[in-house]
């Protein structure tokens, strides 16, 4: 019994095989799964369709957010580009400003200087007038000591010649 239930069982399901396998059975599934299928091919391709062109306006803003970005971008280089070069004329500026201020300074230093050594001569040229002139004295004096001495020398001399006589 088990057996013939088994025979019987593998003759229906080879009948469902055989139904399955024929050609016009087999279109006829292949035509209603395309009618299944079909439809939702079509779903699927318009779904992918609309997300094609949404990836592609996506990508379209991306491009204009990064193009405005770099705008952006370029015009805060621009200003600190322009901010550096002021910054720099202003340094340059600044420079050029002190060299001339230590250049005055230089100036009035060594005029200043120049005015010092200026009286330090005068003082030096007064000083060596009046040593001249004090050795020009000392000197008439030590030649009128000497003239003195050398007349009461003389006098003595001949106030001993005379006694002597």
């Amino acid at each position: 019994a088990i057996v013939e239930g088994a025979a019987m069982e593998i003759q229906a399901e080879t009948l469902k095989v055989k139904d399955l396998a024929e050609k016009s059975s087999l279109l006829a599934n292949a035509s209603r799964l395309d009618q299944l299928f079909g439809q939702q091919k079509l779903q699927l391709a318009a779904e992918l369709q609309q997300l094609r062109a949404e990836a592609q306006e996506l990508r379209q803003r991306q491009r204009e957010m990064a193009e405005l970005e770099l705008e952006v971008t370029i015009q805060k280089v621009r200003e600190v580009s322009q901010k550096l070069r002021e910054s720099l004329e202003n340094y340059r500026r600044t420079l050029e400003r002190r060299a001339l201020e230590m250049a005055q300074r230089h100036e009035e230093l060594r005029s200043d200087r120049q005015a010092e050594l200026q009286l330090a001569q005068e003082d030096f040229d007064r000083r060596l007038e009046e040593l001249k002139t004090s050795l020009r004295r000392e000197a008439e004096h030590a030649r009128q000591s000497t003239e003195h001495a050398m007349l009461h020398m003389r006098r003595l001399h001949e106030a001993e010649t005379s006694s002597q006589q």
